[in-house]
């Protein structure tokens, strides 16, 4: 988990189907608006493919938000990262970067 002063990020992990579904999740000791962006890359031997998405949400306080669901088939030896870009208004963008989950759970 990132921390800020006032933002968590973190993912959780399950599986279906023999793919992973990673969810971001972030909270907020302050309510609000947020912009997000997510970009995930993958690069493997025969190349590299990467997905993004945006959105605007409303923060609770204290209250955990998912951001969005991605599904992705992780295969060995293949890099992997995640990248959450969040936006209050008024305040410079934060970065926060993961690697891939690689433990799935059910």
């Amino acid at each position: 988990m990132d921390n800020d002063i006032n933002l968590q990020v973190w993912l959780e992990t399950t599986t279906v189907a023999q793919a992973s579904v990673i969810v971001p999740y972030v909270r907020s000791v302050q309510e609000g608006e947020l912009t997000y962006a997510i970009k995930m890359v993958q690069e493997r031997a025969n190349g590299r493919s990467s997905i993004g998405q945006s959105g605007q949400l409303y923060l609770q306080a204290e209250t955990p938000t998912a951001l969005s669901r991605l599904a992705i088939r992780q295969v060995p030896q293949e890099n992997c990262q995640i990248n959450i870009v969040l936006t209050r208004p008024a305040l410079p963008p934060r970065r926060f970067d993961f690697e891939c989950p690689t433990e799935m759970s059910g």
